[in-house]
């Protein structure tokens, strides 16, 4: 029996009837059997085989018992997912494209991908056999979905539920964006940080003016914003003199085995101990000043490098001890690192809107002891206990393409405004343009007046977590409360069926719960079934975690080979090369190129071949290159042949000889090496990155167009302008100390100006009504930029 052939015309035999819209009619008016269908991104796989298997079966024997089910494929069109692929499209990060093109046009590139795979789902879920409406579907970037997450968020706010604060939250720098709790748990692994001891100067104690605190600490990205030091009070430190050094050093005993190699040998002395009590109020020279003058007044107390910008535990103490409050928050003078990209997290203090939960978890966990779970552990064991520990949500991201959040605010946040439809926006606003779709580029130019003599109120920045999407599904699918509210009421809520994959009880389920219970205090589900995920051959999960591994490690490393050569981050160089087993490359190919190009400031990436085909033996030749003598590497060069250890023959291309002069020396020898590369190496286990860090004027002319760019934007948003207003822009030189030539460059890369500003930068002047003028420094220069009225001439 050909059981394909067989499906095939059970397939057409339906169509031809109509089976799955001829039932539907057929069970109209019978009881409802509701079922919530979670919305995908991507391509389906073979998880979303399994999931769709169940969510299948269950609709269909209550639909064969007469139940009238309604199914609606939904499709998730905001959020992360589709930035990340245009930033493949453009090759460029969002942050970047949308300066350089601006956010109507971004948004634009990002509408015309979301249902790129719709063709690939509908065949898919078709071929599977499974009855789902894709011609009634709903789609999260739909007007009517995006205005009933806006009341569901009006809500929150008319009760309370809504706050903006300033906490430590999980911030992912490929992203430049902070994430929820909630996100940060699902791609958790072990990892190993670097260590390091760092000593601290002893000031102002009588007896100690040669004395170092020993501090030891894992992340040593946070210390140029060390504020303090913490000590247990209770604990006996060491003060010890060291002989070779000459120097004094306190810590506790069981540390002198990470400042000695083997303490036993060790040439030191014991001078005295010292309680910790003894040392609050201490004072200490911090590794870096950058911070000195502003928490001078302050003292720090002890022998654990507190940096309250990167920590929780660092942020409470700091705050108790009165380093820090709302008018004095703690530096933080590094960018962010994720869950998509795979590249690790860090903790910042960050500004965001948190929906307030955990004064909910006990009506959350009493409502799900309704509802019936298969596997009932994955009820009472995972979602209960992620529950109850559950944080307050972070709802906001530093995102472009999404649901923006419906807050109008003053300058000073004092007064706030929500906005929860699009009929009470206008009537707020005053604004009497069509609003048929109310995405960023068409309300962030809206403003309210105030009402407390504030001016007026402008939209915040950000827009909503896609997963706050996800969780107004229930209401927002149907555009409830403007449409078909007696009918949600009358059998489309609570559902009486929904299915997903284990991972997203930390996800889809987690925030339906919560929405539910803050809506309408009960759970927004009865029955859940819940399957395990597909792994791939290899047992891993079918995702990008392995994928991205190689863009994380080719970032390190490069990020190492720039601090290496001190190379300022800031400072754009040409190009990067990265050999890596053909795994690796093939996992991340041209997916890594656009973020590995903007962590590192490259202008390009070349995802090296030799690494392809060595595949595991490039660890091998790796080790092998360092050995080579000059006659062999000339060797090379005459043959275009060289063997290696374990059998391996490197042919011609395989290496590029890079002959290397001392600086001192080439003006001797009458060579210059203008242009030519100038590799730093570093390796890791599996790769091997080298970057070109000679310097490029043309490149740095272009890093400093894009900052100029934008501060023109950031001027036009502070002036109070929309999209379309035209305005005149203008620069002046006030200062040049370096004789760089900013106006030359300016009048050089009038291009990249038009591009992205719709206009071209002149020289400022007296003349005309001018709307907003400010002084700036850019580097060691200070410019005057200018906005003038568009009927003044502009030259």
């Amino acid at each position: 029996m050909d059981l394909n052939s067989s499906e095939e015309e059970v397939l057409r035999y339906w169509r031809e009837i109509d089976a799955f819209q001829t039932q539907l009619r057929l069970t109209k008016d019978q009881p409802r059997f509701t079922f919530y269908d979670g919305p995908p991104f991507g391509l389906p796989h073979y998880g979303h085989l399994l999931t769709s298997t169940i969510k299948d079966m269950i609709p269909r024997y209550w639909s064969m018992k007469s139940y009238h089910v309604s199914r609606r494929f939904g499709w998730d069109t905001h959020g992360l997912p589709i930035e990340y692929e245009i930033d493949k499209r453009l090759g460029v990060s969002a942050r970047d494209a949308v300066k350089n093109m601006g956010i109507e046009n971004y948004n634009a590139e990002c509408r015309s991908i979301v249902m790129t795979y719709s063709a690939e789902w509908r065949h898919t879920i078709e071929r599977l056999g499974r009855w789902i409406d894709f011609d009634n579907d709903y789609k999260s970037m739909d007007l009517k979905f995006m205005e009933s997450c806006w009341w569901v968020f009006k809500q929150l706010f008319d009760r309370d539920d809504v706050y903006r604060a300033y906490q430590i939250m999980p911030c992912s720098t490929a992203l430049s964006t902070p994430l929820s709790h909630m996100e940060s748990k699902q791609n958790e692994k072990m990892a190993q940080d670097p260590a390091i001891l760092v000593s601290f100067p002893v000031l102002g104690v009588e007896g100690k003016e040669d004395t170092s605190l020993v501090v030891y600490t894992t992340t040593t990205w946070t210390l140029p914003s060390n504020l303090l030091i913490a000590i247990h009070p209770d604990f006996e430190y060491l003060e010890i003199l060291d002989e070779k050094m000459g120097h004094r050093y306190i810590l506790l005993e069981s540390g002198l085995s990470m400042l000695y190699k083997d303490p036993k040998k060790a040439r030191y002395t014991v001078v005295c101990n010292i309680p910790g009590k003894a040392m609050i109020g201490w004072k200490y020279k911090p590794l870096f000043n950058y911070f000195s003058d502003t928490f001078s007044d302050y003292e720090g107390t002890g022998l654990v490098h507190q940096a309250p910008a990167f920590g929780q535990e660092d942020y409470d103490a700091a705050v108790a001890a009165g380093f820090i409050s709302p008018s004095r928050l703690p530096p933080c003078p590094v960018d962010k690192f994720c869950w998509r990209s795979d590249t690790q997290l860090t903790r910042r203090a960050v500004s965001s809107w948190f929906v307030r939960v955990t004064d909910s978890i006990p009506e959350m966990l009493e409502n799900l002891e309704q509802t019936t779970w298969v596997p009932q552990f994955v009820k009472e064991r995972r979602f209960a206990n992620w529950v109850a520990n559950a944080h307050d949500w972070n709802a906001s991201r530093n995102r472009h393409w999404g649901t923006p959040i419906p807050l109008w605010v003053s300058d000073d946040y004092e007064e706030v405004v929500c906005g929860g439809s699009v009929e009470e926006l206008k009537r707020l606003s005053g604004f009497e343009g069509p609003l048929d779709d109310i995405h960023r580029d068409k309300v962030d130019g809206i403003t309210i007046p105030s009402q407390q003599g504030k001016g007026v109120l402008r939209r915040v920045d950000e827009i909503f977590d896609c997963w706050f999407e996800s969780g107004s599904m229930p209401y927002a699918s149907i555009h409830c409360p403007f449409e078909n509210s007696e009918q949600f009421h009358n059998g489309l809520f609570p559902a009486d069926f929904i299915a997903e994959g284990l991972d997203q009880t930390r996800g889809w389920f987690y925030t339906l719960t919560v929405l539910g219970n803050k809506l309408f205090k009960t759970s927004p589900f009865m029955n859940f079934i819940v399957n395990g995920i597909v792994l791939a051959e290899d047992g891993k999960k079918m995702s990008k975690i392995r994928r991205v591994a190689a863009m994380q490690r080719a970032i390190q490393l490069g990020r190492a080979a720039r601090e290496r050569r001190g190379v300022a981050l800031k400072t754009p160089l040409r190009s990067l090369v990265v050999v890596a087993d053909a795994q690796a490359l093939a996992d991340v190919g041209s997916l890594a190129e656009p973020y590995v190009r903007e962590e590192l400031n490259c202008a390009t990436v070349d995802w090296s071949s030799l690494g392809k085909r060595l595949k595991k033996d490039v660890q091998v030749v790796r080790g092998a290159l360092p050995t080579l003598s000059q006659e062999r590497l000339r060797e090379y060069q005459r043959t275009g042949s060289i063997d290696l250890p374990g059998g391996i023959t490197l042919g011609e291309g395989d290496l590029t000889p890079v002959r290397v002069i001392e600086e001192g020396k080439q003006q001797d020898a009458g060579l210059s090496s203008e242009g030519a590369p100038q590799w730093e190496a570093a390796f890791a286990d599996d790769m091997v990155v080298l970057l070109d860090v000679a310097p490029h004027p043309e490149l740095v002319e272009e890093g400093l167009v894009r900052d100029l760019v934008s501060r023109f934007q950031r001027l036009r948003k502070k002036a109070g302008l929309v999209p379309t207003d035209e305005v005149c822009m203008r620069l002046r030189v006030a200062s040049d100390p370096d004789g760089v030539g900013l106006g030359n460059v300016v009048a050089a890369r009038q291009d990249m100006f038009v591009a992205a500003l719709r206009g071209r930068v002149e020289e400022a002047r007296e003349e005309g009504e001018v709307i907003l003028e400010e002084e700036q420094v850019v580097g060691n220069r200070v410019v005057i930029l200018q906005l003038a009225r568009v009927w003044v001439r502009c030259m």
